[in-house]
């Protein structure tokens, strides 16, 4: 009884504190946040390792709640361009359609760029914050807003300072770099130009891109009055790319001077230290960033980071080799290896002992007042307990694993359970509807009444139309019923399974239009060429035909005919691009004003209604591209505007180039779209107006049009209003080869 009235006390403290402190120990009722995390390389790696570890620590620290999604694009051992272009495009594309994110975080450079790549298409308006990016400038964020975060900037100068102030009789320093990537290059122009900020007397040597072997042999013959720069990585004589660690063990091994370095992953493997760039610190102050965001200060509002993510860092080990004392190091250098004085082991053993001793004390007062009567019932309380816990947990890994919406309800058709996925499917929370019926959440149709009787089966399956809570657009959503039962096989309740079932459903809608649609865009030109054929093949009967009937209706034969090869083609260029076989191009020089000129003259002599015009560059512009494929493009979108446009009016084709871009636009003063129109234009078999038979086709043109343009690693856009017209372009851009270093 006594036990009982303790734990009884014990649970009114705990809620006593979490109702008074509960705020500032985190305990949060409000949305959880959504933060994506792509990094640039592989989890495996040690610098990308400590980054996502500082992230993860310091959002769990501030607020327990956000919920992160961590990515790796793997740029260290996928490096070719086609692979960020298409493979990771394609793939990212298919993992966040339809996902909503608070911010995104990345770190170096081939993440920064990939994000602002698709962040159009597929992160709009998503805040962006960056760390670890080499030598940032305001361009890089490529005309786009909302964007801050950590610059990777060594400190060159003050490591050197340092340097010279730990080694006062310095009369010499080495600098071991490589030139082959242009973050290398970059940062060698900016240590070759620290000699004149230097002293006059000193005297740098630079060894750039020499072998691992040559370099041991190098070092060994240094004087007493030398130091060494380590600026990256080095290669042995084979051409194999040391990693940061084995770089550094490998000279430190030979090397009888002090080294220094810029960046903490040498630290550890050789390197006496330097005020280097940390992992933990970019990403420290980048999850910083990112929590005053989603505190609501605009990402334009806070100032990227540059050289206060640097720390002052040394080996002890090294710091005792060359008989450097703690005492001379910069104020708030943090020291690996530090050895621990006696007075704080002691102190922290005292102070654990003090404490366990404490805790023991009151431990066996309480048992011992308790011994006679408690072993019995707290036997069955911690196996009660344990059950408890287990089956607990169980249930929650199953609600936090399963990605479909379950709802749990009891005998009396009661909810007493509803997973993440079904509050967000339904717009409700758990709190919101516990303990209300069932068909305060599912539809009434097909549920029986006075739900469970005995033999009374619960509706098997049944789908209903909401509302998005977020996106405000419609969802399909199927639930299936079945019951639970319990240990003895006794039923317990039910549960019910809800899928988003939206997007199968649209798909099959656009199959039943496309089926449709087909059959009417094929029966068409087939009729016309049998029946001309017919008349050719019975000339005899009715009387026969002159040359000029004769031809003219093989003409007709083969127009039709070449209709139903266009038709034929686009299908099998779609079914190409489903089995995910990527468009061959054929490129070869072309001058685009040129193609411009001969794609619009076809529409010119046929549509007397429009009026066509031209606006491109005085001089030629050449680039390599398949010209027939990029004909097809300009045949579409101009096809399309004639088609939407019926009452005739002025179509614009403009071309000029922008950098290593050529831009073509389509404009026409036509019909226009609806945004829910605008937004699926390039989806398959999707037509703006599939009940207008006049308006042909089989919805497969734009999406044939998007894949050609983005083979020749260009994108596709569409501007339209209701009423107003369209605005169709394009990019076709120079091939070339992006270069990025740590």
């Amino acid at each position: 009884m006594y036990f009982k009235k303790v734990y009884l006390v014990a649970a009114a403290l705990v809620l006593a504190i979490l109702g008074v402190f509960g705020p500032d120990l985190g305990f949060s009722f409000e949305h959880s946040p959504s933060v994506l995390v792509v990094h640039s390389y592989h989890p495996e790696l040690e610098w990308t390792a400590n980054i996502n570890e500082a992230i993860l620590e310091q959002l769990q620290r501030a607020r327990s709640n956000i919920e992160v999604q961590v990515e790796y694009l793997d740029a260290k051992r996928y490096s070719e361009q086609p692979y960020f272009d298409q493979v990771l495009k394609e793939l990212y594309r298919y993992k966040l359609k339809g996902r909503r994110y608070d911010a995104v975080l990345v770190s170096d450079n081939r993440a920064f760029d990939f994000v602002l790549g698709i962040r159009r298409e597929l992160l709009p308006d998503v805040p962006v914050v960056f760390c670890g990016v080499n030598n940032f400038a305001p361009e890089m964020r490529r005309g786009q807003r909302n964007i801050t975060g950590v610059a990777e900037q060594p400190a060159f100068a003050e490591t050197l300072q340092t340097a010279f102030r730990l080694h006062p009789g310095t009369r010499e320093v080495v600098v071991v770099g490589s030139t082959q990537a242009t973050t290398g290059r970059l940062n060698q122009q900016l240590l070759q130009a620290l000699p004149g900020r230097m002293s006059q007397e000193l005297r740098f040597t630079f060894w750039n891109d020499v072998p691992l072997e040559e370099l041991q042999n190098r070092l060994q013959r240094l004087d007493d009055d030398s130091l060494v720069l380590l600026s990256s990585l080095v290669r042995s004589a084979s051409g194999r790319a040391l990693s940061f660690a084995e770089s550094s063990a490998a000279l430190r091994d030979v090397c009888p001077v002090p080294i220094y370095g810029f960046w903490d992953f040498f630290l550890d493997h050789g390197i006496v230290g330097g005020k280097l760039i940390s992992a933990a610190e970019q990403g420290r102050q980048a999850a910083e960033l990112l929590l005053r965001i989603l505190g609501g200060i605009p990402a334009d509002d806070l100032p990227v980071i540059t050289a206060a993510a640097n720390r002052y860092m040394f080996d002890h080990h090294e710091l005792a080799r060359f008989g450097i004392s703690l005492r001379d190091l910069p104020p708030g250098s943090e020291v690996l290896h530090r050895p621990a004085s006696f007075y704080s082991i002691k102190k922290r053993h005292l102070w654990l002992g003090a404490g366990g001793l404490a805790l023991l004390t009151v431990l066996s007062l309480l048992l011992f007042r308790n011994i006679q009567g408690r072993h019995r019932v707290q036997d069955e309380l911690e196996q009660a307990l344990a059950v408890a816990e287990e089956a607990r947990d169980r249930v929650d890994l199953i609600l936090k694993s399963v990605t479909d919406g379950l709802i749990v309800a009891d005998m009396n058709q009661r909810i007493s359970l509803m997973n993440h996925a079904a509050e967000t499917l339904l717009g409700v929370t758990l709190d919101q509807v516990l303990g209300q019926p069932v068909r305060s959440v599912l539809p009434q149709e097909g549920l029986p009444g006075p739900w469970p009787q005995q033999g009374r089966r619960p509706r098997g399956q049944i789908e209903w139309e909401v509302l998005d809570p977020r996106s405000r657009k419609p969802l399909v959503i199927q639930a299936r019923t079945g019951w639970v039962l319990g240990a003895g096989g006794q039923r317990s309740g039910t549960i019910s399974i809800l899928r988003d079932v939206t997007r199968e459903r649209e798909v099959d809608r656009f199959k039943n239009e496309f089926i449709a649609t087909a059959a009417h865009e094929l029966r068409t030109p087939l009729t016309a060429v049998m029946g001309f054929a017919e008349l050719l093949l019975q000339q005899e009967r009715l009387g026969g035909f002159d040359a000029e009937q004769q031809r003219h209706y093989l003409e007709i034969i083969w127009q039709k005919a070449d209709a139903l090869g266009r038709i034929i083609g686009d299908l099998l260029d779609i079914s190409r691009v489903q089995l995910g076989q990527s468009v061959a191009l054929e490129k070869r020089p072309c001058d685009l004003c040129d193609l411009l000129s001969r794609a619009v003259t076809p529409f010119r002599q046929v549509q007397s209604g429009h009026r066509f015009e031209l606006e491109l560059p005085t001089e030629p512009v050449e680039l390599a591209i398949d010209e027939g494929k990029v004909l097809q493009v300009l045949d579409n979108l101009l096809s399309n505007a004639v088609k939407f446009s019926p009452d005739g009016g002025r179509i614009v084709v403009r071309g000029h180039k922008l950098g290593p871009e050529f831009r073509v636009s389509v404009e026409d003063q036509g019909i226009g779209m609806s945004p829910e129109q605008l937004e699926k234009i390039f989806d398959k078999f999707f037509r703006v107006d599939a009940s207008n038979s006049a308006a042909g086709g089989l919805g497969l043109g734009m999406t044939i049009a998007k894949t050609i343009v983005e083979a020749h690693g260009g994108q596709i856009m569409a501007e339209s209003r209701l009423g107003q017209g369209t605005k169709m372009a394009f990019t076709l851009v120079e091939e070339g080869v992006m270069e990025g270093f740590l």
